[in-house]
């Protein structure tokens, strides 16, 4: 990973404080331990991340860092690998201290593998700067801390579930009641959430003594390190919840009933807030997401708030009128069908549509086809003729 802070976290050298605090929010989310279970890649991505936001982040910081990088720490700023850049051996830059009586000779910092390091040890003690960003930020096991993020994030919040159901054409108009069952973690119910066996209790970090860091010492200087034993947490677990292994939650089935609202349409989204997975270390739930599949129907299709069925009458009810029967969502009625009728003809059903908003309902749309007979005896055919010459539809 580069040593230059700036393309760490992905912002121009003369991005705002506000705006590097928003991404550095964004990232710190999106690459969390808590969230990446089981992926160095992300871990040490974290850490890198929270790196460079304990400079970037503190302005005080941030001008003694563009300050080093200008007294020639290479071209173009740090390079990870080599520790310093070409041109640095010799040089001197002048602490922290005031008046810059306290300087640092870059060729007496043997045993450092890099920026990073002399950076992080000239700041340290600093009033209010971060212990590596954040408490446990770097650690298997490392925890979200809201004093770290602030009211804009709920960075402890479980993540959401998204879930697909299939329902009934008559319940997507006319709305209802479904139940289903699916997995989701919870507080762990043999633990209750603390990640220790039922009659244990979490220590105190014996190594950290419950600080969450430990400081190594490199040449002339202390470094502190995220604490190998407790991953940063400040107390270990000697004998994790064999439920949870630690964690403090499990996953565990779960059974819900959805109100399914009157004239849900396919694809549309029901958000059940607090149904989605735990948060860890008491933040909040996320939300579960049901993503609404319309089953087809036989013989209805919509079309906004308007139900459409094709209706097939024969072709003496259609030259001399007559009713035929049409379902509807409510049971069947007769359908008058006046003489002369032509195949395409719509007939309104008004109100037997989808539900609208304010209490209105859409209407149902019958689609008349004329069926023509086939197979007709040798006296129907004749009859047939009979009419189309005396009707004059054919000489």
């Amino acid at each position: 990973m580069t040593d230059n802070f700036y393309q760490v976290l992905g912002v121009p050298e003369n991005a705002s404080q506000d705006g590097i605090k928003k991404v550095y929010r964004k990232l710190a989310m999106q690459y969390h331990p808590d969230r990446n279970r089981g992926s160095k890649q992300a871990e040490e991505r974290f850490k890198a991340i929270s790196e460079a936001y304990d400079v970037l982040g503190d302005e005080k910081k941030r001008r003694q860092y563009d300050a080093m990088r200008r007294a020639g720490f290479g071209a173009g700023g740090f390079d990870g690998a080599q520790g310093f850049g070409t041109g640095a051996r010799g040089r001197t830059y002048a602490g922290p201290g005031a008046g810059g009586e306290q300087a640092y000779t870059f060729e007496d910092l043997g045993g450092f593998s890099g920026f990073r390091d002399i950076f992080e040890n000239m700041f340290r003690g600093q009033a209010g700067a971060r212990q590596q960003g954040m408490r446990g930020g770097s650690g298997a096991h490392g925890r979200f801390d809201e004093s770290d993020f602030g009211d804009e994030a709920d960075e402890g919040r479980g993540n959401d579930i998204q879930l697909e159901m299939t329902i009934p054409f008559e319940v997507a108009v006319k709305g209802g009641r479904r139940e289903f069952t699916f997995d989701k973690s919870g507080t762990c119910p043999n633990c209750g959430g603390n990640g220790a066996q039922p009659g244990t209790t979490p220590d105190v970090c014996p190594d950290c003594k419950g600080r969450g860091t430990v400081t190594v010492s490199q040449g002339n200087f202390g470094v502190q390190r995220i604490c190998p034993k407790c991953g940063g947490r400040g107390r270990f677990i000697k004998s994790p919840c064999v439920v949870c292994r630690g964690t403090g939650v499990a996953v565990m089935p779960k059974t819900l009933t959805v109100k399914i609202p009157p004239g849900i349409k396919d694809g549309q989204i029901i958000r059940l807030a607090g149904e989605g997975n735990a948060g860890m270390h008491g933040g909040s739930s996320g939300d579960l997401l049901l993503h609404i599949r319309v089953a087809p129907h036989l013989f209805f299709r919509r079309d906004g708030d308007k139900i459409i069925i094709d209706k097939v009458i024969d072709i003496a009810t259609a030259v001399l009128g007559g009713e035929t029967k049409v379902p509807t969502l409510d049971g069947e009625l007769k359908l008058k069908i006046p003489a002369g009728t032509q195949s395409g003809t719509v007939f309104r059903l008004k109100g037997l549509g989808v539900a609208r908003r304010g209490g209105l309902q859409g209407d149902q749309n019958v689609i008349v086809k004329v069926s023509t007979p086939r197979n007709l005896t040798q006296k129907q055919k004749e009859l047939f003729e009979e009419f189309a010459k005396e009707s004059g539809l054919k000489t």
